[in-house]
C-alpha cells in the first residue's frame, strides 16, 4: 500500500478486516478522535455459518448525535455477548482446535 502511514489515521473496529491490519502494519495511527460513523464495520462483522454469513453488532449509543467523536461512543446494554458467543458457538464448535481457541 503507498499512504503516507505516518499521517495516515484509521479508525478503531470490533473485528479488523485484512486491509485494515495491512494498514496498521504500515504503520498506520488508530485513532479514536474520528467521528464515527453509523452503518459501518466499526461495531459490526460477519462470520461464515452453515446457511450464509452471519453478520453481528455490538449495540452503541453516543452521546452527541451524528457528529460524535469514536472516544465518546459507549456499549449499549450486556445481552449482545451471551447472542454473540452462542452463535460463534453454533457456527465454529465442531471446527478443529475450538477448544484451544474458545
Amino acid at each position: 500500500m503507498n499512504h503516507e502511514s505516518e499521517n495516515f489515521k484509521i479508525p478503531p473496529c470490533a473485528i479488523p478486516s485484512i486491509p485494515w491490519v495491512k494498514l496498521w502494519q504500515a504503520g498506520a495511527e488508530v485513532c479514536a478522535d474520528l467521528i464515527y460513523q453509523k452503518q459501518s464495520l466499526r461495531n459490526r462483522y460477519a462470520l461464515l455459518g452453515v446457511n450464509g454469513t452471519i453478520w453481528l453488532t455490538i449495540p452503541v449509543e453516543s452521546t452527541q448525535g451524528v457528529r460524535t467523536p469514536f472516544r465518546e461512543i459507549r456499549i449499549s446494554g450486556n445481552t449482545w455477548q451471551r447472542v454473540h458467543w452462542r452463535t460463534l458457538q453454533t457456527a465454529y464448535a465442531r471446527a478443529a482446535y475450538w477448544e484451544h481457541y474458545a
